[in-house]
């Protein structure tokens, strides 16, 4: 055992069974190379020496097992999140007194949303039914279409380029009553080149990318939600650095339609929030209305994922284990897990992530190569040198992973892991995505909370991850713990409105 993550402490129970077989030995604290941090060329290279046979065939990944079943997490106000008249007004004001210092908005559409939100509260005096999200005021990051504004991800040739219709995700947001009041900053093409947004904990630190505006207007109390995405760890890590709530849901029950892809395969959309209850009504309506997972309670089984907890820092390990104690002080069953695959899980990413952008971009980067930052610019240029069979090797050993990690979902109900190694570093990067690149690749549903502060005041997330298309279950256990007064407790700060 660790020492750090806590699971040896009583009530833990040790398992050789649960989590993922045979694989190699990962990095520790203070080792100079995280499985985030992995080459293109080494990726290849342990995916050309896996060991691949004829059953593992590059088709979608296996289908989820049922989930526990228990109580559903609980909405902003019973099942109506509207925050009242004038909420629309309120962020517009505090985007205007304050984001010159956050940078968190690269288009904000100050008379659109005020003509909206009035056209709203005429309507609804006249007697229209409020819908589930009424008046809320959402941020959209600057790679999601909304009608009428913008839609540059980051990039200069874009700047002009305005949709006519929203991205299904935002038109089921708008349809409830969400007002969007405008557009994010993202890093370019929500890759890994820093954004202008600045982490309002310290300004000298990264809020990480890439939906880093999202997170930064939710954390500073612009808006209560905005739409970011996720496909190495673009909700999760800046969720954790911002000290909020971020939940990237399982493949495909987001729409992605009117999204600007990153990789086809593994992108899907995310939700920033103030609290894990709005980010289950955001999350409900944005999934066409889905109904949590069951009304009956039952005691979960929470896996503390040993190497994830061995990659991290001291304090960020101490602080994570702390939130396992709170689910164990409420009946929830620790038992200490291991994926033990977290090379090859980044190995697979790696290779296709950097085969896809190459894919998306090949046009782009042939008319525009001046514009593009230079990480995005090199992973497109790096792709090209991805083979065909390489590509399809890595599909192959990522279906081998997915139907492991499905399997180890049998012994256990949710992991419990640190959102991200460390807290948020400085600005030259967006931080390490080592420990939120197993739910990206796999498909699982992942929401980061926060759990405490570092030494030097720094928000510290921990991560919740269930099977696939267990959403409802992985939203439902976050909110166990943040009802808890033990969770209150270890918040040296307020969570939301830090710096408004």
């Amino acid at each position: 055992m660790c020492g750090t993550c806590g699971a040896c402490s009583p009530g833990v129970q040790p398992s050789a069974k649960v989590g993922l077989v045979s694989g190699p030995t990962e990095a520790r604290p203070g080792d100079p190379l995280s499985p985030g941090a992995m080459s293109l060329a080494e990726a290849v290279r342990l995916v050309r020496t896996a060991r691949l046979g004829p059953s593992d065939r590059p088709t979608p990944d296996p289908a989820a097992s049922d989930c526990l079943e228990i109580v559903a997490a609980p909405t902003r106000s019973g099942g109506n999140a509207s925050p009242g008249p004038g909420a629309v007004a309120r962020a517009l004001a505090a985007i205007e007194k304050s984001d010159q210092r956050w940078r968190a908005w690269t288009y904000v559409d100050r008379a659109g949303a005020l003509a909206r939100a009035e056209v709203a509260e005429t309507e609804l005096a006249g007697g229209r039914p409020a819908g589930r999200l009424e008046g809320l005021p959402i941020g959209v990051k600057d790679v999601i279409d909304v009608a009428g504004m913008p839609c540059t991800a980051g990039f200069a040739p874009f700047a002009n380029q305005v949709p006519t219709g929203h991205a299904p995700v935002v038109d089921r947001l708008v349809t409830a009553g969400a007002i969007v009041v405008g557009k994010t900053v993202t890093t370019q093409f929500a890759f890994s080149d820093p954004a202008a947004s600045v982490n309002p904990w310290n300004v000298e630190c990264t809020p990480g990318g890439s939906s880093s505006g999202s997170a930064v207007a939710v954390a500073v109390g612009h808006v209560p939600a905005a739409l970011g995405t996720q496909t190495s760890g673009s909700t999760i890590r800046p969720a954790a650095y911002t000290g909020i709530v971020g939940f990237k849901p399982s493949r495909g029950r987001l729409p992605l339609g009117g999204v600007f892809p990153l990789a086809w395969s593994i992108d899907e959309v995310g939700i920033l929030a103030d609290t894990v209850e709005t980010c289950v009504d955001v999350f409900q309506v944005a999934a066409g209305g889905a109904v949590a997972a069951a009304t009956r309670d039952a005691r979960i089984r929470v896996g503390l994922v040993e190497d994830a907890f061995e990659l991290a820092t001291d304090e960020v390990a101490d602080s994570v284990a702390g939130l396992g104690r709170i689910l164990a002080a409420g009946g929830a069953e620790l038992v200490s897990v291991r994926l033990g695959r977290l090379a090859d899980i980044a190995a697979v990413h790696q290779v296709t992530m950097s085969a896809e952008i190459s894919a998306v971009h090949a046009r782009g980067y042939a008319e525009h190569p001046t514009h593009y930052r230079t990480k995005i610019a090199q992973a497109v240029l790096a792709g090209r040198e991805v083979r065909g069979r390489d590509y399809l090797d890595a599909q192959r050993l990522r279906r081998r992973l997915a139907a492991e990690v499905l399997a180890a979902f049998s012994e256990v109900d949710v992991w419990l892991l640190p959102s991200v190694a460390g807290v948020a570093p400085t600005r030259e990067t967006t931080g390490d995505r080592s420990l939120q690149i197993p739910a990206s690749l796999l498909g699982l549903p992942a929401v980061s909370i926060p759990s405490g502060r570092s030494v030097v005041g720094l928000p510290i997330g921990a991560q919740l991850v269930a099977a696939p298309r267990c959403d409802e279950l992985t939203l439902a256990v976050a909110a166990r713990v943040t009802r808890a007064d033990d969770w209150a407790g270890r918040l040296s700060s307020p969570v939301s409105g830090v710096a408004s």
